[in-house]
């Protein structure tokens, strides 16, 4: 053992100081796993984000940061957040001719799936992050998600008893 720079012994050679600059090297070195990977955007970009890019938001934030974390897995961070920055950025008329130039089509491609439907395509499979408040939901009002209704069967066969 030998004796740390704050004075606390250490054992294999490496102060508490080395290893926390060992660890934030590595984190930004790129060869952090995705899992440990902080989100390179806050809740109210990706938010902004979401409308830009799908005309609605998350309002439950535990969906929005559940599919804020899948989707900075799925497409990265980087990624995320210059797409973020064009669609905050960019006229929506300019917005598709402004993400193809930047070539981000295609993470705009998974985004905008994602967001619609309440599925991540992550590296390790499809993930869902929330069926019922899938912003397709939201985009198509006269539609709701398909849940189990109670009552009796048939109930709208035929008209209502009174009515002609």
């Amino acid at each position: 053992m030998r004796e740390g720079r704050s004075g606390t012994a250490s054992r294999g050679g490496v102060t508490r100081r080395e290893m926390l600059q060992g660890l934030a090297a590595l984190a930004a070195s790129g060869w952090m796993p995705p899992a440990l990977a902080q989100a390179a955007m806050s809740a109210a970009q990706f938010s902004a984000l979401s409308m830009a890019v799908a005309g609605n938001a998350y309002s439950d934030p535990k969906v929005a940061s559940a599919m804020l974390r899948a989707l900075t897995q799925a497409v990265g961070g980087d990624k995320l957040a210059r797409l973020a920055k064009i669609a905050s950025s960019t006229p929506p008329a300019q917005l598709d001719a402004a993400i193809a130039s930047a070539g981000l089509g295609a993470p705009a491609e998974t985004v905008v799936a994602a967001l619609f439907s309440g599925i991540v395509d992550t590296p390790r499979g499809p993930r869902v992050i929330s069926y019922d408040q899938a912003l397709v939901w939201q985009a198509l009002p006269w539609t709701k998600p398909n849940a189990f209704c109670g009552g009796e069967t048939n109930y709208w066969a035929s008209a209502p008893a009174g009515l002609p």
